[in-house]
């Protein structure tokens, strides 16, 4: 199996279309079978006036499919603090998610400010 339940996962759901939500979704692992995994966590929407992603305050359950290419999943490390993740830009200007504790990841190549 690709994902095992308790994993920690970042989630990019990629747009078809230019005017598309923006989305992504950070959580854990439930399940996971070979083609689908359940995730509880936050889903993080692209907020056009601000320019920045902001959380949803509840946490949610979703079904999310390992055959969609549409998506691109990155497995977070077991340390990740996934309370405190935020999306920030850093010095070079590129667009990373950090949870304030050591953890950064540059998502820049798939989220390019448009």
């Amino acid at each position: 199996m690709v994902l095992s339940p308790g994993e920690k996962v970042h989630v990019i759901i990629r747009r078809k279309f230019e005017n598309d939500l923006r989305q992504h979704v950070t959580g854990v692992v439930e399940e996971a079978t070979e083609v689908a995994v359940r995730v509880t966590g936050y889903i993080w929407v692209f907020e056009k006036s601000s320019g920045e992603f902001s959380r949803r305050n509840k946490e949610r359950t979703r079904v999310i499919s390992l055959v969609d290419a549409g998506l691109i999943i990155n497995v977070l490390p077991a340390t990740v603090h996934l309370d405190t993740l935020r999306f920030a830009t850093d010095s070079a200007r590129n667009r990373i998610l950090t949870d304030g504790h050591g953890f950064e990841n540059n998502i820049s190549e798939f989220d390019a400010a448009r």
